[in-house]
């Protein structure tokens, strides 16, 4: 069995981005209620770019369990129950899903997208917690190019931080796989959500 969870407001995510820090200094005061906040700007640690950091809705929602169930199918042959073969020699298997709501109910903040520039840049932001919270690395549609990239190795982090990515070059229009970063506390109490789009060469405005 395997399991799965997102968000039911969630779409499919794609790129890379990780917290900067294996050991955060400030861990924050763990007998508070749970925060967390992404505002600021987004910073070219190569140009000095910045790009603001707004709220584009935010609302209460909650988790959504996708249980796959394994069932084998099987036919009665005399007394015994036996697997039925498929074409290919193997027994069949059908898959169930099931879904179920988590009685967990999450503040969930996207921001507007932020449209990076086409030229390969290094980039930061900062969060703001008290707690323990994932970074996860986005996953990469299928056909989809990888063009945004975490900057170390590790996904978690806890307290004031920030997260570091970088990009490489966009020869074409703007890209249409967008990476939907997310970040969010360990107990699942505080979700953000960062749409990243990358100009094109042939698209980008002047003065980007």
């Amino acid at each position: 069995m395997k399991r799965f969870f997102y968000l039911v407001a969630a779409a499919a995510v794609a790129g890379m981005v990780i917290s900067c820090e294996n050991e955060p200094k400030n861990p924050g005061d763990f007998s508070k209620a749970t925060t967390l906040a992404i505002n600021g700007q987004v910073v070219s640690l190569v140009t000095g770019k910045t790009y603001d950091l707004k709220v584009a809705d935010e609302r209460d929602t909650v988790y959504k369990y996708l249980y796959v169930l394994k069932d084998t199918l099987k036919t009665v042959e005399g007394t015994d129950t036996v697997p039925v073969i498929g074409p290919d020699g193997k027994p069949i298997v059908n898959d169930d899903s099931v879904y179920v709501y988590s009685k967990i109910t999450a503040r969930f903040i996207e921001m507007e997208p932020i449209y990076l520039p086409a030229e390969p840049d290094t980039f930061s932001f900062n969060i703001e917690s008290n707690a323990r919270w994932l970074a996860g690395v986005p996953s990469v549609p299928d056909k989809c190019t990888t063009w945004y990239f975490n900057h170390n190795s590790t996904t978690t982090g806890g307290g004031d931080s920030h997260v570091e990515f970088r990009t490489i070059l966009n020869r074409s229009k703007i890209r249409v796989n967008a990476a939907y970063q997310e970040v969010l506390t360990s107990d699942s109490a505080i979700m953000y959500r960062i749409p990243f789009f990358q100009y094109g060469r042939s698209d980008q405005p002047a003065d980007l």
